[in-house]
C-alpha cells in the first residue's frame, strides 16, 4: 500500500513537471516576423461603399492588417502573418462573400531581408 502511494506521488509530480516544461517550452516561441502580402484584382466594385464591403470581408481574417481595397483600379491588398497559411480558395470566399468576383491574386513573402512571390490567376 505504502509503495503504491509513492508510485502514485512520482507519476503526479512527473505529469506535473511534464505539463509546466511543455508550458515553458511554449513560451519561449517566439514570431518570425514574416508577413505576406497579398494583391488581389477584384472585378465588381464600383463605389467606395464597395471598397469598404471588401475590407471589411478582408478583415476578417486573423491577423489582417494594411487591408485596402481601391473601386478605381479593382485592386486590393492586405498583410496576414505568414503562420495564417491563408489559401486562394478562402480569399475568394471572402471576395465572394463581398458580392465582387476574385480574377487574379499575387503572395508576397515580406521579411526584413527578403522577399518572394507566387502569382495566382483564375
Amino acid at each position: 500500500m505504502k509503495t503504491t502511494r509513492s508510485i502514485t506521488g512520482m507519476l503526479i509530480l512527473a505529469a506535473f513537471l511534464a505539463l509546466a516544461f511543455q508550458r515553458n517550452s511554449f513560451a519561449k516561441i517566439k514570431p518570425t516576423g514574416k508577413t505576406e502580402h497579398i494583391n488581389l484584382m477584384v472585378s465588381g466594385m464600383m463605389c467606395s461603399n464597395c471598397s469598404k464591403s471588401l475590407e471589411s470581408s478582408l478583415c476578417k481574417f486573423k491577423g489582417a492588417k494594411n487591408v485596402k481595397a481601391d473601386y478605381n483600379t479593382g485592386y486590393a491588398s492586405l498583410d496576414l502573418p505568414m503562420t495564417s497559411q491563408v489559401t486562394k480558395a478562402q480569399l475568394q470566399k471572402a471576395v465572394a462573400d463581398a458580392g465582387f468576383t476574385l480574377k487574379e491574386v499575387k503572395f508576397t513573402e515580406s521579411s526584413n531581408k527578403t522577399s518572394s512571390s507566387k502569382q495566382q490567376s483564375q
